[in-house]
């Protein structure tokens, strides 16, 4: 693993290779990976300048053959360390001066990160990286899951895109149970004190998109195991001397969030059901009336014409002169935002251009699927829902969700068959409508999705807020009601 300076500004490239390639140039960076071969080990290293006069081998990954087993060694300040590194078998003079890592007084060699032997295992479409576990180790992030404590160091959590309104729809215990998924699935964790006496802190990020479940010791106190379901076992695993380093390293791969403008800081109101923008104003006027600061108010799906993503309901009674409205609020010191939806209302429109763009462009996901053997036919579909601790299954051939407008489409001509994908949201009570998604992956479909925010932001909107880009996807369109 390279170790880079801190970038200073957002770079996306198509591969993780280019991104790192681009960085190093803007960062003035030189650096290569060496392999070194040996009957036990493969021995690869991070070398800064290997060709000039600061020749420097920052980090090494020994790859022990039989039994397989990885093992990361880097140089740290500390006392002598307690694990001795591994050696290779042959070894001349030109390979261990090539081998030779820069020690000092109190620096020396160590171990900071390896795997269990036989540490990573697969089977059909699923991995699993088992690495060793260290008994002081603190672990502290996770992205947005369940939990009651800060730092972890026994749990299991799961990671997929779930709906999960009440905090509890899977294992049925609420929000304080460490497996319970929640909106978000960014499984990335820092390990501190790993290791007591070194300066040595460790991130991992788990880039793959399907489900991720990381075992903290449960079945085995001295491993992590972390497994994927599907595709790619793609991991990053970033070391440095500190918390610090090691985020800034990080986020010179991923990205650095941008500075955020103060008002974000203040405290905000956002509620389901302000439908009218008398209900938006009275509720300012009583925080103000009460003395109470506030700085933001966050529209839901109630501003938008029919739950038709980018629209405003103009008629009298709603949102007549949104306009007026968020100009009113600005001179309150308010900052007002809505929700989008990555969810495009498809009930025929002449007055929808978001909709009739998308059709007219192909912009939409289409349904194209990998069939099942065993379940090959449009009325063998099932798809997988939880309830409270309970599984359950939806039958899209026959089931629709509960609209005041019934859908009326027939799953089996749209099955399979590379038309738009036929999804929807439901709000409960009848509430919302079938719908398409955009095709995100697709650069021109990313224009033209960010010019339909112009006509918000001209009315005077501030800001919007990204919501249920799971995607959203009531439970009779798809698996774990997303």
């Amino acid at each position: 693993m390279p170790v880079a300076k801190i970038c200073r500004r957002t770079i996306v490239q198509d591969t993780l290779s280019k991104l790192i390639a681009t960085l190093d140039a803007v960062e003035g960076i030189t650096w290569a990976v060496e392999l070194i071969t040996d009957p036990q080990y493969y021995i690869l290293q991070s070398v800064l300048d290997p060709n000039g006069g600061n020749r420097r081998v920052d980090l090494q990954l020994w790859i022990r053959r039989d039994p397989f087993q990885i093992t990361a060694v880097r140089v740290l300040e500390s006392l002598q360390p307690a694990e001795r590194i591994p050696e290779v078998q042959i070894l001349d003079s030109a390979k261990a001066k090539q081998l030779a890592l820069p020690t000092a007084d109190g620096r020396s060699s160590a171990i900071i990160w390896k795997t269990k032997l036989r540490g990573l295992q697969y089977r059909d479409n699923a991995t699993v990286l088992n690495i060793e576990k260290s008994i002081t180790a603190d672990f502290v992030g996770f992205g947005e899951q369940g939990g009651k404590n800060l730092f972890k160091k026994k749990t299991y959590l799961n990671y997929f895109n779930f709906d999960n309104m009440r905090y509890q729809n899977v294992y049925g215990q609420g929000p304080l149970d460490d497996r319970e998924p929640l909106y978000h699935s960014e499984p990335y964790f820092l390990e501190v004190d790993s290791l007591p006496g070194y300066r040595s802190q460790i991130a991992t990020f788990i880039d793959n998109y399907s489900q991720v479940c990381i075992d903290l010791g449960v079945s085995d106190q001295t491993a992590i195991r972390v497994a994927t379901r599907f595709n790619t076992f793609h991991g990053i695993f970033v070391a440095g001397d500190s918390i610090q380093e090691v985020i800034q390293l990080y986020t010179s791969v991923v990205g650095k969030p941008r500075l955020k403008p103060r008002y974000v800081l203040g405290y905000h109101q956002g509620c389901y059901g302000y439908d009218n923008q008398d209900m938006v104003l009275d509720c300012i006027n009583q925080y103000r009336a009460s003395g109470f600061p506030i700085d933001g108010m966050h529209i839901d799906v109630d501003m938008q014409d029919d739950y038709r993503t980018f629209t405003i309901d103009t008629r009298p009674g709603h949102f007549p002169n949104p306009k007026e409205m968020f100009a009113t609020l600005r001179l309150l010191g308010i900052k007002c935002s809505t929700n989008i939806t990555p969810y495009i209302n498809s009930v025929p429109s002449d007055s929808y251009a978001t909709l009739n763009e998308g059709l007219a462009n192909n912009y939409f996901l289409v349904d194209e699927r990998d069939r099942d053997p065993a379940a090959p036919d449009a009325e063998d579909q099932r798809y997988l829902e939880y309830a409270t601790g309970s599984t359950y299954f939806t039958a899209p051939i026959t089931d629709k969700p509960p609209y005041f407008e019934p859908d009326k489409y027939n799953f089996s001509e749209v099955f399979d068959s590379g038309k738009p994908f036929h999804g929807g949201v439901f709000y409960g009570w009848g509430n919302g409508h079938p719908g398409h998604y955009p095709n995100l992956n697709n650069p021109e479909v990313r224009d033209w999705w960010g010019e339909q925010y112009k006509h918000l932001y001209e009315s005077g909107l501030d800001f919007v807020w990204q919501d249920m880009t799971s995607p959203c996807i009531a439970e009779q369109f798809g698996d774990m009601k997303s």
